[in-house]
């Protein structure tokens, strides 16, 4: 893959040995997109301007800046225990380069080349784990899943093993080689309380956005649905969001919708045109004209995806952005 290519001549891949980053003096905090500029622009004005709606206050922003969208401070920064900085986001800048090109292609050729459909795919992973709630999520379950192991091997080691070697498993497994026997056996207390829980900082989701970039499984899942390309009129424009992959469903009422599974995933490409991607063999190579309310029923998918921003060309009406009518 092009992009895993891109990735490992950088040496970007984050370990689990790095901390969260941390605010140092005399350091700046970093703006990091979590959409890409060049995605961005091509729903903006020749000003590269936007509208902004706030899904969560109703609020629209006049004429907000590529630059001044899609972003969180330091998104993309590690820091080593020497709090030397590791920046991902130019090797993720040398990525968006060629998943640019992909989606180029993809205006020039539909249905697209195999390059440039392993190329959107790329695109539409990353940016589907590219995001604030993704990352709570990640953290969340392996927080979850170590806090539980650790309980676990804590009170087991307290119940089977003797004091001896209860100390010797603290000194040699968790890495306190100067415990005595009395702070092993502390620690392992403390460790089994059901209290104890373990924090995980984002480097583990860092790791996982380097994942969807290196390892193909995560392009298959794009690459092997059914695409169609979805038209619609100027008057009822495609919008996207801070999170721009949208979702319809599960096939299975109580399950969860992700990459593999989701009825639909959608990518609006620019402000005429959205790339449905769905699990019906009958969909590939479609062209469809949408109506005034299938454009709406798409953008709907837009706005719940949203973080907190739903972006539309600063000539969009109030309520086709808010969703209002058709």
């Amino acid at each position: 893959m092009v992009a895993q290519r891109h990735i490992q001549a950088r040496g970007a891949r984050p370990t689990r040995s790095l901390r969260d980053r941390q605010v140092l003096s005399g350091r700046r905090s970093v703006r990091h997109h979590t959409v890409p500029q060049f995605y961005l622009r091509r729903f903006a004005d020749y000003d590269e301007r936007l509208r902004a709606l706030n899904v969560d206050s109703g609020d629209i922003l006049e004429r907000q800046h590529i630059k001044n969208v899609a972003f969180e401070n330091d998104f993309h920064t590690l820091t080593k225990p020497r709090e030397l900085a590791v920046d991902l986001e130019s090797a993720f800048a040398q990525v968006e380069g060629v998943l640019a090109e992909g989606l180029r292609s993809i205006d020039e050729k539909f249905p697209p080349t195999q390059e440039a459909r392993e190329a959107v795919s790329v695109f539409v992973a990353f940016q589907f784990v590219r995001s604030s709630r993704w990352r709570q999520v990640a953290q969340d379950a392996m927080s979850d899943l170590m806090t539980r192991s650790t309980r676990f091997i804590a009170s087991y080691t307290l119940k089977n093993l003797e004091p001896d070697a209860a100390t010797s498993f603290v000194q040699e497994q968790l890495g306190d080689d100067t415990a005595t026997q009395d702070e092993a056996l502390q620690l392992l207390e403390s460790l089994s309380d059901p209290q104890f829980a373990i924090e995980v900082d984002h480097s583990q989701h860092l790791q996982q956005m380097v994942e969807v970039l290196t390892d193909r499984k995560y392009v298959d899942l794009v690459a092997r649905r059914s695409w169609a390309m979805c038209y619609t009129d100027a008057r009822h424009e495609f919008l996207i969001s801070d999170h721009p992959i949208g979702l319809r469903g599960s096939p299975f009422p109580s399950g969860h919708a992700g990459l593999g599974n989701a009825l639909e995933l959608s990518l609006p490409l620019d402000r005429r045109r959205l790339l449905l991607m769905t699990l019906d063999p009958g969909d590939e190579g479609k062209r469809r004209e949408v109506s005034a309310l299938d454009a709406l029923n798409l953008n709907s998918l837009v706005r719940d995806s949203a973080l907190r921003f739903v972006y539309g060309h600063p000539l969009v009406p109030d309520e086709w952005l808010r969703g209002d009518s058709g």
